[in-house]
């Protein structure tokens, strides 16, 4: 697998000297930026011998995507956004964004869930020229009513059936879920996975077994994709270094198995 860690492009290079492979970034804070803020953290990326290669955060927080629509706004939006994820050159985009995609109090769950579903079609269509992979990233219920496991994620791919429309595995959200890790088994042809410990969502800095046993699922299933550790730290340097040793080991160890 190849790691890497979410976090500001101001890190980028202490990224690359700890032996990350790459960065994820926040999509809606690209979307805000000034032109001049954009082209400056792009030329910060360019200098770097690592890149951003992913994107979460897809919309911001005050971004209610079910209820009183606005699909004109949505297209406008994305394809702005998008333009900028192709000018990094970054090949995948998570669409989690938990209380943008509630279902609102008083609508009916089935309307929601046909409502998330246009949706998600239409973001991976205008993504799609920009030659975008969308991950759809499952969250826990404190975060979302609409896609809390990896089982609903892969039903709604497959609903939307589109190829660049695919599937994310969340450690930290099928820890809190309860999930079983075979549904990462199960699942379609994943795009990406993110990691952090249960207690307290923090940079995985030793084993443990429930960790053990999601890279033993992604090993079983042949995932060589990417992994972002989202989650917190209070020291980049020191956690991310110890942080990436322990990733290296539990691949590892998976793949003895």
């Amino acid at each position: 697998m190849r790691f890497g860690v979410c976090t500001d492009v101001d890190n980028i290079e202490v990224a690359q000297r700890l032996g990350f492979a790459y960065i994820e970034c926040y999509a809606a804070g690209l979307a805000a930026m000034t032109e001049e803020e954009f082209e400056r953290a792009k030329a910060a990326v360019e200098q770097s011998s690592i890149q951003v290669e992913c994107f979460n955060g897809l919309f911001p927080g005050d971004f209610s995507l079910l209820g009183a629509r606005d699909d004109d706004r949505l297209r406008r939006y994305l394809d702005a956004l998008f333009t900028r994820v192709e000018a990094f050159r970054a090949p995948l985009v998570v669409f989690g964004s938990g209380k943008a995609r509630s279902c609102p109090e008083g609508m009916d769950f089935a309307e929601g869930c046909r409502q998330l579903a246009e949706i998600t079609g239409i973001i991976g269509e205008v993504a799609e020229p920009h030659g975008i992979t969308i991950a759809i990233e499952p969250l826990n219920h404190s975060e979302t009513n609409m896609i809390t496991s990896v089982g609903e994620a892969a039903m709604l791919a497959a609903w939307i059936h589109r190829p660049n429309v695919k599937v994310l595995a969340d450690g930290f959200h099928m820890f809190k879920e309860g999930e079983s890790m075979n549904n990462i088994r199960r699942a379609g042809e994943l795009a990406h996975t993110h990691i952090a410990t249960l207690e307290g969502r923090r940079y995985p800095l030793e084993r443990d077994p429930r960790l053990e046993e999601f890279f033993q699922a992604l090993v079983d299933k042949g995932y060589a994709g990417r992994m972002s550790i989202e989650g917190g730290t209070d020291n980049l340097e020191e956690d991310g270094a110890r942080a990436l040793a322990t990733l290296r080991e539990l691949e590892a160890l998976a793949a003895a198995k």
